[in-house]
């Protein structure tokens, strides 16, 4: 902490026979365990206590401050239903049905419990629209790229927040157009546990990932003016350009650009082309990289950087 790094853990809620806390928790618990660990019921706010005060005694109070919360999503409705089904029961009353679908926010109500109200920005894995207020953001294990940047534009529309994971890459150019979405999102997440090497080692880019990481750190102070509107009014730091031009009608389809900290339009590239149409509402705009003038309405862009237009104050 004292270099100025801060840990984040990723954990799941299932509790396995030998965690010292099993005993303790178990009636609070429901009937079907997954991947041999019982399911707390974080609805009875006996398990919340129990589980919030070993996070606690063992590891936010030595200086752990983020957590990732795997895990806490699943129905019986997808074909990977590895999870608890719709038919357990807890002992709060909930059937695994309902259970599902509390299950991500209430696992982050023990967690910021266990946090004591120390400043975190950590990712789950299940929320809904009535827990935007808490600070963490969605994350998936779908990996389509295209999939990612129209995620980060529609969670807008419900006031969460949506970060694009990078954990894998096919290329050199997949890599680095990924974590140019990633570094233009409300968290940068990079989670290369997935890559056999250090991914930009691998792909012979590490002074491009460094100056990506660079812009990132530039973008801190307009981003921690977003979030704390975001705290004030509930406006998402990134966005839909319908949100802000509902008149154009323009803006209706575009789901592969989005308003980024109010100033910022970014339209991210996939590794399959270094080209595409880009559409800027009526305003007064620059090129955000070369301060060169730019038009409102549709046009071409052709570029190796991630194309992002800024909004001049007229």
């Amino acid at each position: 902490r004292r270099r100025g790094y801060h840990i984040n853990l990723w954990e799941h809620a299932f509790v396995n026979a030998v965690s010292p806390i099993y005993s303790e928790i178990f009636p609070y618990c429901g009937d079907y365990e997954v991947w041999k660990g019982i399911v707390p019921d974080f609805a009875v706010p006996e398990a919340r206590r129990i589980f919030a005060d070993y996070h606690r005694n063992t590891l936010t109070s030595r200086g752990i401050d983020g957590f990732k919360l795997d895990e806490c999503d699943n129905s019986d409705f997808v074909h990977s239903d590895w999870s608890f089904p719709n038919c357990a029961s807890f002992p709060s009353g909930l059937d695994g049905e309902q259970y599902h679908q509390l299950f991500g926010t209430l696992y982050m109500q023990t967690i910021l419990r266990a946090l004591d109200g120390q400043p975190t920005l950590s990712e789950v894995r299940n929320a809904g629209a009535l827990a935007a207020p808490y600070p963490f953001v969605l994350y998936s294990d779908l990996y389509d790229h295209r999939d990612f940047i129209r995620g980060i534009v529609n969670s807008g529309f419900s006031g969460l927040l949506w970060t694009a994971e990078l954990r894998d890459a096919a290329s050199r150019k997949d890599l680095l157009r990924r974590l140019q979405t990633t570094v233009f999102s409300v968290q940068c997440l990079i989670n290369a546990w997935y890559c056999p090497e250090v991914p930009w080692k691998e792909w012979g880019c590490e002074s491009e990932v460094r100056e990506l990481l660079r812009v990132r750190q530039s973008l801190i102070p307009m981003l921690r003016d977003a979030f704390a509107d975001y705290h004030r009014t509930g406006k998402p730091p990134v966005r839909a350009l319908v949100c802000d031009y509902t008149d154009d009608r323009e803006t209706y389809t575009i789901d592969d650009e989005y308003i980024f900290c109010d100033r910022l339009i970014v339209a991210p590239l996939t590794a399959e082309s270094d080209a595409r149409r880009v559409y800027l509402p009526a305003g007064t705009w620059r090129d955000y990289w070369t301060k060169a003038p730019a038009a409102s309405g549709w046009f071409d862009v052709c570029t190796e950087q991630i194309p992002v237009f800024e909004r001049v104050a007229e």
